[in-house]
C-alpha cells in the first residue's frame, strides 16, 4: 500500500492574478492543468509533474478537493482529452484499505459525487486515476500500470473546505434528518407520477439536491441503510432529448457531478418527460434514468423547525 511520505506538501505557491497559466499548462475552470503524453507509473508520474514548475511556482499530480472544481475539470476533460484517455491524478490511499487521501491532505470519500460507482474498494489499487471510460470520475488503479499524467498549477490556492455548521432540526412524525434537512422515505413502490402527487401536499415538495452537498448527503444515507431501495427524485427529461431538469425548473448538467457515468441511457428521441430521474442503489445512488409508468420508492424533502445550531 502507498505511504503517506507519498504525499506533497499541502501549500501550494499561486500563479500571481491575472498572469494566466505558466506554459506548458493551459486555463481548465480556474486551474491550470497539462495532460503529459508518455504513459509511466504513479510515482514516475508525481515526480514528472514537479519538474514542470517554474521558480517560484508548485505543479503536482492534479486534485480536486471541492465538488465544483471536480465537476469542471471533468466537463474540460470531456472536451479536451482523446478518446482512449487514462490520466494519474494525485490521490492515494493512505493508511488504511478504503481511507483516500489528496495529495494536498484532503480527505476523499468513495462514492457520490466524484468516484464510479463501481470503484474505490479494490486491494491493492492504491492510486486514483480518471479514464474517459467513466467520464473522466474517479476510478482505483494499481500504482505501477502505465497511465498519462494530469499535471496542474493552481492560479489561486486551493479553497478552505466548507465550515461545518451543524444545526438543530426538529423533524416530526416520521421524519428523517439528513445533513441540515427534513425527509420522508416511502417504503411502498409507485409511479414516478404518484410520488410528485404525494409530495406536493402540505409542507412536502418532491425531493432533488439544491447543491452537490446535499445530494452528497443524501447519497451516503441511503447507502448506510442498506435496504437496496431506489428512489425517485424530482428530475425529468423535459423535451425527450436528455434536456433534464430539477422539479423547480433549473437545469441538471450531465456527467459529473449527479450522474452515474453510464447514464442516462434512454434514447434522445423519446417523449417529453417520458423518464424521469432514480437514485438507485445499483449505480450507488447516483442518478439514473427509468419510464415514469416504473415503480420505485420515493422522497420528500419536508419544511422542519430549526432551532439555534449545536
Amino acid at each position: 500500500m502507498m505511504l503517506l511520505s507519498v504525499v506533497v506538501g499541502a501549500l501550494v505557491i499561486a500563479v500571481v492574478a491575472g498572469q494566466g497559466c505558466p506554459p506548458p499548462f493551459v486555463e481548465a475552470g480556474g486551474t491550470c492543468l497539462y495532460m503529459g503524453t508518455d504513459s509511466m507509473t504513479w510515482g514516475d508520474a508525481r515526480d514528472y509533474c514537479s519538474t514542470l514548475a517554474g521558480e517560484g511556482i508548485t505543479a503536482h499530480l492534479a486534485t480536486f478537493p471541492t465538488c465544483d472544481e471536480f465537476a469542471l475539470a471533468t466537463y474540460w476533460l470531456n472536451i479536451n482529452s482523446s478518446p482512449d484517455s487514462d490520466l494519474w491524478v494525485g490521490a492515494v490511499k493512505a493508511s488504511a484499505p478504503n481511507n483516500w487521501l489528496w495529495i494536498t491532505l484532503e480527505e476523499l470519500q468513495t462514492g457520490v459525487p466524484m468516484w464510479s460507482y463501481k470503484e474505490g474498494h479494490d486491494d491493492g489499487m492504491d492510486c486514483a486515476s480518471m479514464s474517459k471510460n467513466f467520464r473522466h470520475k474517479l476510478s482505483c488503479s494499481f500504482c505501477e500500470e502505465l497511465k498519462q499524467p494530469l499535471c496542474q498549477v493552481r492560479q489561486m490556492p486551493p479553497p478552505p473546505p466548507p465550515a461545518v455548521r451543524e444545526t438543530k432540526v426538529d423533524c416530526h412524525d416520521h421524519h428523517t434528518q439528513v445533513g441540515d434537512h427534513c425527509y420522508e422515505f416511502s417504503h411502498e413502490s409507485e409511479h414516478f407520477d404518484h410520488f410528485y402527487e404525494e409530495c406536493s401536499k402540505d409542507d412536502k415538495q418532491p425531493f432533488y439536491p439544491e447543491s452537490c452537498e446535499e445530494f452528497t448527503h443524501m447519497a451516503h444515507h441511503l447507502e448506510t441503510m442498506n435496504d437496496q431501495r431506489s428512489y425517485w427524485v424530482g428530475a425529468e427529461d423535459t423535451s425527450g432529448f436528455h434536456e433534464w431538469t430539477w422539479s423547480d425548473g433549473e437545469n441538471i448538467p450531465g456527467g459529473a457531478p449527479y450522474w452515474a457515468y453510464d447514464q442516462p441511457t434512454h434514447l434522445a428521441t423519446d417523449a417529453p418527460r417520458k423518464f424521469c430521474g432514480v437514485m438507485d442503489s445499483a449505480e450507488r445512488y447516483y442518478l439514473s434514468d427509468d419510464n415514469r409508468d416504473a415503480k420505485h420508492s420515493y422522497i420528500c424533502k419536508v419544511s422542519p423547525r430549526s432551532g439555534p445550531p449545536y
